[in-house]
């Protein structure tokens, strides 16, 4: 069932990545994100859903396993409407996203249903893979014609804790970048959630300048 939205190149947001750095893509993430109105300030924005790639140096065994996602507590800070692009901040002090490794494999099935049913049951059951917080976290939507309910998001996140954070070097687990792609316009979101997302995680080998999600996409390798 496809859901990566086709539109990258519509909005322009603040990244980190200066011109000479490249990106390597460590993970491929799908699912559901939850708010009211991330418009107006004070909105709580929470998400869940599937991984579906992690690569070196992260061990994972997807075929014993499956391995799911959670954040909570982006707090919007309002938006700034520009060329009929909403562009929104959020607060990040109290946020985390969270990997989990669960043996029993019930997120796949039932996120593979349209529209998917128990997205809150299945998707934090596992024990925590890796754990972390967001350092910065930006997202657009889109209200014109037919790119009506499409958007982006960017966000920078150091890992903290979980089974798996000695994959990690000690010098390698802070500033990862997270960037995809939302729509408000998937028939398969559940109800009680309003946009379907998909994005990559990706860890830049350089320090960081300001670029945009296009460009970010383009360094990985």
């Amino acid at each position: 069932m496809a859901r990566t939205v086709t539109i990258l190149a519509l909005v322009v947001l603040a990244l980190a990545a200066p011109v000479a750095a490249f990106a390597q893509e460590e993970g491929h993430f799908e699912g559901f994100t939850r708010f009211t109105n991330p418009s107006l300030p004070g909105t709580v924005i929470n998400g869940r859903g599937l991984v579906t790639a992690l690569y070196p140096p992260l061990v994972t065994n997807f075929n014993a396993n499956e391995y799911t996602w959670e954040f909570l507590n982006l707090v919007s800070m309002g938006s700034v409407l520009r060329d009929s692009v909403y562009y929104t901040t959020y607060a990040v002090g109290g946020s985390s996203f969270t990997i989990y490794e669960d043996p029993l494999q019930d997120a796949r099935p039932t996120y593979y249903n349209c529209p998917n049913t128990n997205p809150d049951a299945v998707y934090n059951d596992g024990g925590v893979y890796l754990k972390g917080h967001f350092t910065s976290f930006k997202s657009t939507f889109d209200i014109h014609g037919d790119s009506y309910g499409q958007g982006t998001f960017t966000a920078q996140l150091n890992w903290d804790s979980g089974s798996n954070l000695g994959d990690l070097p000690v010098g390698r687990r802070g500033a990862w970048q997270f960037g995809g792609t939302t729509t408000s316009s998937d028939a398969c979101i559940p109800a009680s959630y309003q946009q379907a997302l998909t994005g990559r995680i990706f860890q830049l080998t350089t320090p960081v300048g300001s670029t945009t999600w296009g460009k970010l996409k383009q360094l990985y390798r």
